[in-house]
């Protein structure tokens, strides 16, 4: 009768394998592949100039619903230009 030897697994190796799997997770999810199922479109990143603008009628007080209209863009990504140059506006 043959034993059969489980290898245990460490914290640390239980732990890569987790984090392992949620990446191969979120790699599937955003990937660009043209699967017929994909819903998911690479998005345009705004040039440098609408980037500039958004921060300088943040500057002069706009709100960024009025920044969004005025320049077409959705106020989440206002919203996103504004936190980021609040962020990295010192480097």
């Amino acid at each position: 009768m043959a034993l059969r030897m489980k290898k245990r697994l460490s914290s640390l190796d239980t732990l890569k394998l987790l984090s392992y799997a949620k990446y191969k997770r979120h790699l599937s999810t955003t990937s660009n592949s043209q699967t017929p199922n994909s819903t998911m479109a690479k998005t345009k990143e705004l040039s440098k100039d609408t980037r500039n603008k958004i921060v300088d009628l943040h500057q002069a007080g706009k709100t960024e619903s009025a920044i969004g209209k005025q320049l077409g863009v959705k106020k989440s990504t206002v919203r996103a230009i504004i936190r980021k140059w609040k962020t990295y506006k010192d480097h």
